[in-house]
């Protein structure tokens, strides 16, 4: 169909004088873009008292701008509240709640695909919900696994390569701690949400929570899933500002989303404490499907209690032991034993430097 302006117009003027706030508002777009102001402030105006807002969001600049008086605009602003005050009613306030609510949790119980932590980069598994059994690359922030981490330092050696640039940035990896302090210090002043909140953690370590708050604030912001999980622990226990329940399930309920499990275990404890047995099962069934063990304990207690059926716990077991099988492999495993033999490279020649800087948990 190609474009025709004359019969835009009409039928939008037919529209208009049938009561229709948008198609008035579309004639007085119109007018507005031929330059004819007054009759277009005259549509806004009739589609402003029947309640539409982006009719009055317009008229309130031009009234800003000294095209239409103040007196007249606060008449608009009285019918224009008139109008949308006469279609509420305690129904359809109540239907808007709960059809806000559905669709807010539809977000949150939609399971992630993967945990926060994602893949590693390089071997592309899922990264292991133990933060000790990764490492953080001090030059880029890039998080590792630590059979990668091992892989990666054996090669080095293998090749006498002294420099140990880092596979991602090209960097040469720090040769001591002052210096991997410097590194993580530039990613901070570059922004990254991952240091930032690595020196939030280190904050919280030695005592300063209100340090660690506005540093985890400040990642958060930045999109780091783990510091929205943070903050609301922080918010849980009270460390570093009052309690606040609300605030700490905002937190929660957004680092579920972002596929925290520690999170989604927190939100349906707190639920299940709370009498909402239903919703507290949910996220704790999901948390467990991630691999997080004091989630599948968890449903390991309550089953016995008929909180969970017989399907839901088989199902339950199946996914938490497919989700921590899929973070092993011969790497991870090699580096786990040589961690406990104190044979892995780096721990008998941290002279040499190392990348890594393990994220501590909470």
């Amino acid at each position: 169909m190609e474009k025709d302006e004359s019969k835009f117009v009409y039928h939008c003027e037919e529209a208009a004088i049938g009561g229709h706030p948008r198609a008035r508002h579309n004639l007085g777009a119109h007018e507005e873009d031929n330059q004819n102001t007054e009759r277009a402030n005259k549509h806004f105006t009739i589609a402003a008292s029947l309640g539409d807002d982006e009719s009055l969001k317009l008229l309130e600049e031009s009234c800003e701008s000294g095209k239409v008086e103040k007196d007249d605009f606060a008449a608009v602003v009285r019918a224009h509240k008139a109008a949308v005050d006469a279609t509420k009613s305690p129904q359809r306030e109540f239907a808007s709640v709960a059809l806000q609510q559905l669709e807010h949790d539809k977000l949150l119980f939609k399971r992630p695909e993967c945990s926060h932590l994602e893949d590693c980069p390089i071997c592309l598994l899922p990264m292991d919900l133990d933060n000790e059994k990764n490492g953080m690359l001090a030059c880029c922030s890039k998080l590792l696994c630590d059979g990668c981490m091992m892989a990666k330092k054996i090669s080095e050696e293998e090749r006498s390569d002294t420099d140990g640039k880092c596979p991602f940035c090209r960097q040469p990896c720090p040769k001591n701690e002052v210096e991997m302090k410097k590194n993580i210090k530039k990613r901070v002043d570059a922004n990254d949400p991952f240091a930032i909140r690595e020196k939030g953690l280190r904050c919280y370590e030695k005592g300063d929570h209100v340090t660690a708050l506005e540093l985890w604030t400040k990642a958060a912001n930045l999109g780091d899933i783990d510091a929205h999980f943070r903050l609301g622990k922080a918010y849980s226990l009270g460390e570093g500002v009052e309690k606040d329940v609300n605030k700490q399930t905002y937190y929660y309920e957004i680092a579920a989303i972002g596929g925290h499990p520690s999170a989604r275990f927190n939100l349906g404890a707190h639920d299940f404490n709370s009498g909402n047995i239903d919703r507290g099962v949910k996220h704790i069934m999901i948390s467990a499907s991630h691999g997080h063990d004091l989630s599948i304990q968890t449903i390991k207690q309550i089953y016995p209690l008929g909180y969970v059926t017989k399907e839901e716990f088989a199902a339950a077991l199946r996914a938490h032991k497919a989700a921590v099988d899929a973070t092993k492999s011969i790497q991870r495993e090699a580096s786990a034993e040589a961690q406990r033999n104190k044979t892995w490279p780096y721990v008998f020649h941290p002279d040499k430097g190392s990348h890594i800087s393990h994220p501590r948990n909470f």
